[in-house]
């Protein structure tokens, strides 16, 4: 797993030309394909080492004190199921014994990657999360996990479907 900076140049024509560095950082795992981007002014990513009994691959916090509480996480975990839909099915049952509601389930596409998302409700307490899962290799699917309380969840949404919709697979 490698954390990549560098730089990229943006042109800003609001009545004349200015050039702005963004510090753009990438996740690379080619154990499972895959290759995220994020801006490093948004989120603060922690090293994978740093959560490995949770099993996180890839783990990060918004840097914005507005959304402190808000977290991002990937996983990956093997199954012999057909599908990413066939995946979250299989755990849907679970949900209410941890104390969640589901609120949605639908497909869902972000960015080089299909799947399935969840978004569920903690029937205690304030806590929302939306899952995105996707069938990566024949036995590989890759969850991603965005929560965060209910009052700053659609904003931390956002700012996680951005770092989804930046994923692609890695050439092999």
């Amino acid at each position: 797993m490698l954390l990549k900076r560098t730089l990229v140049s943006v042109i800003l024509i609001n009545f004349q030309i200015a050039l702005a560095a963004i510090d753009i950082k990438s996740f690379e795992n080619p154990d499972i394909n895959l290759k995220l981007t994020y801006q490093s002014q948004e989120w603060l990513a922690f090293d994978a080492d740093d959560f490995v009994a949770s099993g996180s691959l890839f783990f990060a916090k918004p840097k914005s004190l507005k959304l402190q509480k808000a977290t991002l996480s990937l996983r990956a975990d093997e199954s012999s199921l057909a599908s990413s839909k066939r995946y979250v099915e299989k755990w849907l049952k679970d949900y209410p014994k941890f104390g969640f509601d589901l609120l949605l389930s639908q497909k869902a596409v972000y960015g080089q990657l299909e799947g399935y998302e969840i978004e569920l409700r903690a029937k205690q307490g304030d806590k929302k999360i939306r899952q995105f899962v996707s069938k990566n290799s024949d036995n590989k699917f890759l969850i991603f996990t965005c929560s965060a309380e209910k009052d700053i969840f659609d904003k931390a949404l956002k700012a996680c479907q951005k770092v989804f919709a930046s994923a692609e697979k890695l050439a092999k």
